[in-house]
């Protein structure tokens, strides 16, 4: 291209374009060598629309100045392109968005992928790791959970529904027993076991204890002849091991109690035996022995006895009928294996049940029960007495069944709660079906081993590490009213029963988490 040809070419352009580039050409033309004035007027050109006299103005450039390196990088570009600058600008904004387009599609991917990973974790967790699950399903009723001593299994009883409705289906028959069954399953109730069955009786619940994690203790009715068998859980093999009713072990399965009693409708001459591994029995205390607790190893018992009690014959005024029990105050003991020394523990101007031991037998807890002074649960430490955790009122009538945890720093207990919603504040609860469950629960008779606060009771729990304890209801979701707490060995699950208003009762695992 000739200066004429690029001066034409100059006012060809637009206003604006001409105004810049007419003194870009003047300096062309006073000095032809100066590079600057060549760049400046292609960029022009090339911002113009016009990038193929960019390309002319650049080669003239190189035909003065061969050696400029701008200007033959200026002409790759525009050689590369070949198009025109406002094409060039639309395919880098169409790729840029393209781009931004896959990203977003990528980023929206990714998200649904994470969102579908979790989805299906969380269903997983729900179905296989829920943190509180039913240990068994059906309508019967499920009870008495005990963990195994190493913790990996967990056995029950499972007894054949009896409702109201069948209590009077059965007045006018003699057979009132029922199907029972003694399971083993592992912790997540899967891989269940049937290792005894047997008859049951309404409203009865059995005892039965772990001698070690293969082995299961559980004491047999059979009329005036009670048994107590130890049962293989692998091979079903059954012996008999002690001639009594009623069997409590120790956390670790080492050693058990049991009670003796002599035949005769009632009797209050009782043995309460202590076995060992060896199935060496040693005679612990005599009398009206009731609840027991056993510490690892055995090395501390702890059981309540009637402190007298007196026969009454004559029914209805009949001599030589057996017709009623006349029970005075009822006192905790507390036995040492290592000396073989008893201890009272209690008053015994009170009346006393309900007793637990600390598995390294630091301390013990129970309850005290009166008419006029409510109940009061305790906790005993050997070395120092007697602290009260708990006390009944009108807004918590009843407390029950107190457990330690197995490091002994917690005590779980039941407290039924009742009317007033304006309760302590570190007893505080939520209870918006209360009005109506306690309505329904005064609706159901009394009866043996019953009682309507059952069905309005829930768990609590006391950290008694702490100076001044204070009792905390034990949160778990979806469950407001418990009972009957018992430990995993490793303190970290807790198993419960949850008692229905048609006295149907369920039994649940779940995680123990205090505050």
């Amino acid at each position: 291209m000739t200066y004429e040809e690029l001066k034409r070419t100059i006012e060809g352009l637009d206003e604006e374009s001409r105004f810049f580039a007419r003194p870009l050409f003047e300096a062309i033309e006073q000095d032809p060598k100066n590079p600057q004035p060549y760049l400046r007027l292609s960029e022009i050109f090339w911002k113009a629309g016009h990038s193929e006299v960019a390309y002319e103005v650049l080669q003239m450039l190189l035909d003065i100045d061969p050696m400029n390196e701008t200007a033959k990088s200026k002409l790759e570009t525009l050689e590369g392109f070949g198009v025109k600058p406002s094409d060039i600008a639309g395919e880098a904004k169409a790729k840029t968005d393209e781009k931004k387009t896959e990203m977003i599609v990528r980023a929206v991917e990714i998200g649904l992928a994470v969102i579908a990973v979790l989805f299906v974790a969380l269903i997983i967790k729900w179905i296989f790791f829920k943190s509180t699950y039913k240990i068994d399903k059906g309508r019967d009723n499920f009870i008495e959970a005990r963990f195994a001593p190493d913790g990996k299994s967990i056995a029950y009883i499972r007894n054949q529904y009896f409702g109201l409705g069948d209590m009077f289906d059965r007045l006018g028959g003699t057979d009132w027993s029922i199907e029972a069954k003694l399971i083993v399953s592992d912790l997540r109730g899967k891989d269940k076991k049937v290792v005894l069955e047997f008859p049951s009786f309404p409203f009865f619940r059995p005892t039965f204890a772990w001698l070690d994690n293969n082995r299961l203790a559980i004491g047999e009715h059979k009329g005036r002849h009670n048994e107590i068998a130890a049962i293989d859980i692998d091979s079903g093999n059954k012996n008999i091991i002690a001639s009594g009713w009623n069997i409590w072990a120790s956390p670790d399965g080492k050693r058990f109690c049991y009670i003796i009693r002599s035949e005769g409708r009632f009797s209050f001459n009782e043995d309460l035996m202590l076995s060992d591994p060896g199935g060496n029995d040693r005679m612990i205390d005599s009398g009206s022995i009731q609840e027991v607790a056993i510490s690892n190893n055995g090395d501390v018992v702890v059981y309540s006895k009637y402190k007298h009690a007196e026969l009454n014959t004559g029914l209805y005024g009949l001599p030589g009928q057996e017709t009623a029990i006349t029970q005075s105050s009822k006192q905790v003991f507390a036995y040492f294996r290592d000396t073989g020394r008893i201890i009272p523990l209690s008053d015994k101007s009170r009346y006393t049940c309900c007793v637990a031991v600390a598995p390294d037998g630091s301390k013990a807890a129970y309850i005290y029960s009166g008419p006029e002074e409510g109940q009061q649960l305790v906790v005993n430490d050997f070395g120092s007495g007697e602290t009260v955790i708990f006390e009944t009122s009108s807004d918590f009538p009843w407390v029950g069944d107190p457990v330690f945890s197995p490091d002994g720093r917690y005590l779980v207990f039941e407290a039924a709660m009742a009317r007033s919603m304006e309760v302590r504040e570190e007893l505080t609860v939520n209870l918006p079906k209360l009005e109506k469950r306690m309505k329904a629960a005064k609706q159901i008779p009394g009866g043996f081993g019953f009682s309507q606060w059952l069905a309005l009771s829930d768990l609590f729990y006391v950290d008694l590490a702490q100076a001044l304890p204070q009792a905390k209801r034990l949160e778990i979701k979806n469950h407001r009213f418990k009972t009957r707490a018992s430990f995993h060995p490793s303190g970290k699950l807790i198993a419960f029963e949850v008692l229905n208003l048609d006295l149907n009762t369920k039994t649940w695992i779940s995680k123990f988490k205090p505050k």
